[in-house]
């Protein structure tokens, strides 16, 4: 056991993950966190202040891996429960000094931050928000409890954002200064999770019975998924149309069909020219998006099936397809498995608009 066999065992969880094999993934994750608890990892001792801090920057990442590593087949999160390590420092003068020091300053234009911090707080949150799904499918909890838990949440990812120091909220400026260091990639990764979680958070409402009413609780949270959504999708274009920043892991599909399944809601149920305009130039870029993917990833395939099986439902009930059941967790959460038709659909080819695109998926989903 030691520390190279903890990062050996989360590169091939990860490999894994590229290969469309869950099973594995949550296998060589398991290993990694079972390692890391024996060896008290964020204490282990070190020959330097950068050593510590890479112990630290491996003892959260196996964190948040392990959040995504278990919903992605269905398990609870085994480090969840465990005493937090310090989070990690300074991102910029980590990777550029290897004589950095905790209280070491950055020589570059952009201030002391630390990118993967704020992934950490955001993957708490990400993880209460799972906890919330379970909750409300098995039906522990009324409807005002619901709510009142939503809102909650709602509230925590507001004030991350609001704490956020100005040179690190999602702005062109922004992404542009942190791509001059090395760290673009990481700024949108960020984002990524934020939009992603807030559309988590929000998405049971789009089933919600009183949309008409413009005013209710339910109709705002909506409209925020949909905000959220729309917010994923745009850092998302902004990534790949600004250098080194373009990003290309397999994730993105996943978090991408679930983006799409909210606009595909606001297509259906948007009354404004201007909006459904939006609606369908998003569609159209992030299924193009997702194509690019699918040339680079196996786990493509699945996240198409799964877009393919979402339209067929909406095809068949729009009122119900949104529904939050076992079925829906299993879409937003098992992004390693296939899911089952919602409904039962005819063998032969199904043909899928999108965006004002006429796709036909074969049997093989190509």
């Amino acid at each position: 056991m030691s520390v190279t066999m903890i990062q050996s065992a989360l590169l091939l969880g990860a490999f894994w993950t590229g290969e469309g094999n869950p099973n594995l993934e949550s296998v060589f994750v398991s290993i990694a966190v079972q390692m890391a608890s024996l060896i008290d990892l964020a204490s282990y001792p070190a020959a330097s202040p950068i050593e510590k801090e890479t112990n630290i920057r491996i003892w959260w990442s196996l964190r948040m891996v392990d959040v995504w590593a278990s919903n992605g087949v269905g398990l609870p999160p085994r480090l969840s429960k465990m005493k937090p390590s310090p989070l990690p420092g300074d991102d910029v003068a980590f990777n550029s000094d290897n004589n950095w020091v905790m209280d070491s300053s950055s020589k570059t234009s952009i201030p002391r931050s630390s990118l993967l911090s704020e992934m950490v707080k955001l993957n708490c949150i990400f993880a209460e928000i799972y906890e919330l799904h379970e909750d409300t499918i098995k039906g522990q909890m009324g409807g005002s409890f619901i709510e009142t838990r939503v809102t909650s949440l709602g509230l925590k990812l507001d004030e991350w954002y609001a704490a956020l120091p100005d040179h690190m909220r999602d702005t062109p400026e922004n992404l542009a200064r942190f791509a001059s260091v090395g760290l673009g990639r990481l700024f949108v990764a960020v984002y990524c999770g934020y939009y992603h979680y807030g559309q988590l958070l929000y998405y049971q409402f789009l089933h919600a019975k009183n949309q008409d009413e413009v005013f209710s609780t339910a109709a705002t949270y909506a409209v925020r998924c949909n905000a959220y959504s729309a917010g994923l999708s745009e850092i998302i274009y902004a990534a790949h149309s600004t250098p080194r920043c373009d990003v290309l892991y397999n994730m993105i599909g996943h978090i991408l069909v679930v983006a799409s399944t909210v606009q595909i809601h606001t297509l259906l149920n948007s009354s404004s020219e201007e909006e459904i305009a939006t609606t369908r130039r998003r569609l159209e870029r992030n299924f193009e998006i997702m194509l690019r993917l699918d040339n680079l990833w196996p786990t493509l395939a699945m996240c198409l099936l799964r877009l393919r099986i979402f339209h067929t439902a909406c095809r068949r009930s729009m009122t119900e397809t949104f529904l939050m059941d076992g079925w829906m967790l299993r879409f937003l959460r098992d992004f390693g498995r296939a899911v089952d038709e919602r409904t039962d659909v005819a063998s032969e080819e199904i043909p899928f608009t999108l965006a004002g695109i006429e796709i036909t998926f074969d049997q093989n989903n190509t």
